[in-house]
């Protein structure tokens, strides 16, 4: 098993976060405590925060945070899915670190890469994003077109137009 430097000193910066959880081992089912860091999209942990060496390292991508109270009574507990791997059970002793936890690893898998293109569902044709930086003022929503044409007959010219009077 590398050790913590070998593994984690090709990030940059700081951990995002770190701290104590226990996790539920995979083979017998028992509460162990441990020292995680959260770094980019995985999440090490140690036997302490002094340990050099990692116990386990976590590729938090594809998995799900999810709240679970059922996993260990009277705890503050949370697991990670996935579709094909492992789940992954925690818990803590505090609500505060409990949405803390659930906070910072929800991020991972919310972050959008920058080398790929954004995809929309939505039918509603668009300009281009350099076009639409070439358009001034900007174009008026679909959603406040919409609206004028519903409330053209409930307002009055003044409404429509207020910069005329000025």
């Amino acid at each position: 098993m590398p050790t913590k430097r070998d593994t984690m000193n090709g990030n940059d910066g700081k951990a995002e976060m770190e701290g104590w959880l226990h996790k539920q081992g995979d083979r017998y089912k028992t509460w162990n405590k441990r020292w995680f860091v959260l770094r980019g999209p995985n999440l090490f942990y140690f036997k302490s925060p002094k340990d050099l060496r990692v116990k386990g390292i976590i590729n938090l991508v594809g998995y799900n945070v999810i709240a679970d109270e059922t996993i260990h009574s009277g705890k503050y507990c949370f697991k990670m899915q996935h579709d094909t791997e492992r789940t992954f059970y925690f818990y803590t002793n505090s609500e505060k670190a409990l949405k803390s936890w659930m906070r910072a690893l929800m991020k991972v898998n919310i972050s959008r890469n920058y080398a790929e293109p954004v995809l929309s569902s939505s039918s509603i044709a668009t300009v281009s994003l350099e076009t639409a930086r070439r358009m001034r003022p900007r174009p008026p929503s679909i959603i406040m077109e919409s609206n004028n044409d519903e409330n053209a007959s409930h307002t009055t010219h003044e409404d429509r137009h207020p910069m005329r009077n000025i």
